[in-house]
């Protein structure tokens, strides 16, 4: 053993008391950032993950000058989507596919009414699609040789055509197309937190009237079939969107083309083909991220979302991190402002506590100290007996904290703790621990520490022999 670790470990004996308060004050303070860093985490895996898979992937297009809300089923239609799609996979060599949205409304049960998004799903591109398989708890996926289309256009009524002058002002003429009581329901997958809070089960037919334009000036009146439930994980999007092939929203909007007579004045009908290369919304995504991204995943997602702009200019680009801003603000961003700014407060008092203890035993052991340097000792050896004081107290308090945090999450874990969420929906409480959670909560405290360490020990690693047994001579 050194002489200066015997001495340090001496030092740290004579002061037992006052270093284990700091080293369980910074454990703590390192234990409370940890929790809170892998909690934020898992909720950003959570949000980004589901909200990527639900609606946006990495990256969505949509026409020009579109605002985010536009996503929620008002998307003005794209006659070249498909067109789109491609000429972004040729230049950045992405993924991509297209969507149809359309925003409805239902009542079941007369549990009140509420909405859904339904997007269209490409059942043979969408990058998606397994994910969105993996999410689904009862039911099945489409079937993609199934022919889940009616081939016609429902039953169109113009409401300012039949009351004429009498069209309210403020309104104006409103499209309904109703559908023919012979078609089939179209399929849908919704989520179970529509289940749950409608009591729906596989196998419900609901009636839906949805919006089949940007402006919602005309509707679609459909039925739906329930064949599976989704739970994604977070239950805000689970009770919102509900997924439907690409086509049947296709044939519902009228993308296509309609042949056929007109039955008479007010009701026509018409058969119908849906034509592929129009949509809403192209979705692209990207390979996975590589460390370095991981670490910064917003500057990522800005990076990708200006490849693809330079791609298709002219168009509206949002990445999934410009939704989660739209959603929820800037909670994250202040949230993680608040974190680590309690935690460095914090960590400053700490190492101000390590600086009055170290500078105490500079001024208690001055005659040590120039007895040592009296016998040969250099500057170095006095420094390093400080240092490694700090360096002990560095590494006792991220290991404590570490340890701390992970039983705190194996217990919350066994445990099964939620909280409530949107419309009494539970969210499940769990933790992510990152690389940088872990390096974070181990390299900071000591770092901290040394710092803290630092100052008293060069003061006495600076001292000369003579002063120093003069001064401690005084002392005595």
């Amino acid at each position: 053993m050194s002489v200066v670790s015997m001495m340090a470990r001496g030092e740290i004996k004579d002061h037992k008391n006052i270093y284990a308060v700091i080293i369980i004050v910074i454990g703590l303070t390192m234990t409370s950032f940890m929790l809170a860093n892998a909690y934020q985490q898992y909720m950003m895996q959570v949000v980004s993950d589901t909200t990527k898979t639900l609606l946006t992937s990495d990256v969505c297009v949509l026409a020009d000058k579109q605002s985010i809300r536009s996503m929620y089923g008002t998307c003005p239609q794209l006659d070249n989507a498909q067109e789109i799609a491609d000429e972004i996979a040729a230049k950045t060599g992405y993924k991509t596919a297209v969507r149809i949205s359309g925003a409805g409304t239902y009542n079941y049960n007369n549990s009140g009414y509420d909405g859904a998004l339904l997007q269209g799903i490409d059942l043979k591109c969408d990058p998606e699609i397994e994910k969105i398989k993996s999410y689904i708890i009862e039911g099945t996926w489409f079937d993609e040789n199934v022919d889940y289309l009616n081939h016609h256009k429902g039953f169109k009524v113009d409401s300012g055509t039949i009351v004429g002058n009498y069209s309210i002002p403020y309104v104006g003429s409103v499209s309904y197309e109703q559908p023919n009581p012979n078609d089939k329901p179209y399929p849908i997958i919704m989520g179970k937190a529509t289940a749950d809070n409608h009591k729906i089960k596989l196998g419900t037919v609901l009636g839906m009237p949805v919006t089949v334009s940007s402006q919602g000036t005309s509707i679609a009146s459909i039925n739906v079939q329930v064949i599976g439930i989704y739970n994604s994980g977070l239950p805000a999007l689970d009770g919102l969107v509900w997924f439907m092939p690409a086509d049947c929203v296709r044939e519902f909007k009228g993308y296509g083309n309609q042949t056929g007579t007109a039955l008479d004045t007010f009701i026509n009908a018409y058969s119908f083909e849906v034509n592929k290369n129009i949509g809403d919304v192209i979705i692209v995504k990207t390979p996975e991220s590589n460390a370095i991204e991981k670490l910064d995943p917003i500057s990522h997602a800005n990076s990708i979302g200006s490849k693809v702009s330079d791609a298709v200019p002219g168009y509206t680009v949002y990445t999934w991190h410009d939704l989660i801003v739209y959603a929820s603000g800037t909670m994250q961003d202040t949230i993680t402002v608040m974190l680590w700014g309690t935690m460095a407060v914090t960590l400053i008092l700490a190492g101000f506590a390590i600086k009055y203890v170290m500078d105490s035993i500079v001024m208690r052991k001055t005659r040590e100290i120039g007895s040592l340097k009296a016998f040969g000792a250099r500057d170095r050896t006095v420094l390093n007996i400080f240092l490694w004081q700090g360096a002990f107290i560095g590494v006792s308090s991220g290991i404590l904290g570490i340890v701390l945090a992970i039983v705190v999450m194996n217990l919350v874990s066994w445990y099964g703790l939620s909280i409530g969420f949107v419309g009494g929906t539970q969210l499940k409480i769990d933790f992510v621990i990152t690389e940088l959670t872990l390096f974070a909560s181990f390299a900071v405290p000591i770092g901290v520490s040394l710092i803290a360490a630092s100052i008293p020990a060069k003061r006495a690693a600076k001292l000369s022999p003579v002063e120093a047994l003069r001064v401690g001579e005084l002392a005595l």
